[in-house]
């Protein structure tokens, strides 16, 4: 396994999340950290500035 996957989201807790998210009837789910809640917050506001950011920030 690498580095990346060693830090990342345990499955338990994926599966935790997800999980909640069903039962609330949620729509659409960003199942992550910080990290990823705030990409995705980002991208909303401005697709070119995430993409910027995107090829600079080490994935892990």
């Amino acid at each position: 396994m690498d580095a990346a996957l060693e830090q990342g989201l345990p499955a338990e807790e994926f599966a935790r999340q997800a999980l909640n998210a069903l039962a609330a009837g949620q729509a659409h789910v960003v199942i992550g950290g910080g990290k990823e809640r705030l990409a995705m917050y980002l991208d909303r506001l401005s697709p070119a500035i995430t993409r910027q950011l995107m090829r600079r920030v080490k994935v892990v």
